[in-house]
């Protein structure tokens, strides 16, 4: 109908580009894997995936430690 404010679901799909649609995707995949059958987290292989990245030497807006 011309003029409402309906959306189709077959439209609403074709709405999401696919790069977020990949993101949301393997989020949801990653959090199936974590989720155990019933519905608590897997901390310990959560803790295996997490990504561990060192703090930057030199921070951009940061604040410096001034030794006095």
């Amino acid at each position: 109908m011309a003029g409402s404010n309906e959306v189709n679901a077959n439209e609403s799909k074709r709405v999401v580009p696919l790069n977020t649609w990949i993101l949301i995707s393997h989020f949801k995949l990653a959090y199936n894997m974590l989720r155990r059958d019933d519905g608590t987290f897997n901390r310990d292989l959560n803790e295996y995936l997490d990504r561990k990245v060192s703090a930057n030497a030199n921070p951009a807006d940061g604040f410096t430690l001034l030794m006095l």
